[in-house]
């Protein structure tokens, strides 16, 4: 075997295995290296406000309203998503592409749902495609990774 033979193999294994997106990340046909979805609700009464729910860390997040239980979606008014916590402590989100380009994200957390238990929301995500939803109750943060499917069309 010539002595350069491993290094053109290992140079085609590296070429590969790069992104193929410009923005050096998945692109949207690839999959999104999503958070698991979650056997059961938190308790059995919150079924009835999602069929899809995402846990880390003792904090649960649930898609409620128009898209019960479909996902997560880019939508231009905002998605209801309704969140459980374990622990006590108020709820802050905060989101990032992770994707493509940087894109808007804006999170409503309203007042009045005490330190822990049942907590509303409402997110706007800018763009679809995979993004990190990081969950902050008191020190405690929980990070889901999420794919955003885009708005139906009208």
């Amino acid at each position: 075997m010539r002595p350069w033979h491993g290094v053109v193999v290992a140079a085609v294994a590296v070429i590969v295995a790069l992104p193929t997106s410009a923005g050096g990340g998945t692109s949207r046909g690839d999959a999104c290296a999503a958070t698991p979805r979650a056997s059961r609700p938190p308790l059995p009464y919150y079924a009835n406000l999602s069929g899809s729910w995402w846990v880390k860390n003792y904090v649960w997040a649930g898609v409620a309203g128009a898209f019960h239980g479909e996902g997560f979606r880019a939508l231009p008014m905002g998605q209801k998503i309704g969140w459980y916590r374990h622990r006590p402590g108020l709820i802050r989100l905060y989101a990032k592409r992770l994707d493509g380009p940087p894109a808007d994200f804006m999170s409503y957390v309203p007042r009045g749902y005490g330190r822990s238990g049942f907590q509303a929301s409402d997110l706007k995500f800018g763009a679809p495609g995979c993004w990190a939803l990081t969950a902050v109750v008191g020190k405690q943060r929980s990070r889901f990774v999420i794919d955003v499917a885009p708005a139906p069309a009208a």
